[in-house]
């Protein structure tokens, strides 16, 4: 869920998580996309990926500037894959804040 950073100055937080409870996923990736508001639609903001990495729990976090008092929407677009039990796993996630 897109918030405002608690550490950072004018920066909104993205976050995105992949995770399996009890077992381990193999080359587990993940990408976090950050859109903003704009009057013509989505404005890319920042991408980040983490992995390939053999983990239970992965997390990626874009942290996009921000000028202060400004107001916008958000949209994160979460992707990523892995190898779970043998088989290649896919999956997606997209959160707008209404802001």
């Amino acid at each position: 869920m897109p918030h405002a950073s608690y550490t950072t100055n004018n920066q909104i937080h993205t976050r995105v998580e992949s995770f399996r409870n009890g077992t381990t996923i193999v080359n587990n990736t993940i990408t976090d996309k950050s859109y903003r508001s704009r009057w013509y639609g989505g404005e890319h903001q920042k991408t980040r990926t983490e992995g390939p990495k053999t983990a239970r729990r992965v997390r990626v976090t874009v942290d996009v500037g921000c000028g202060y008092g400004t107001w916008h929407r958000w949209r994160t677009e979460g992707f990523g894959g892995g190898i779970l039990d043998g088989r290649s796993v896919r999956s997606w996630a997209v959160r707008i804040d209404r802001g």
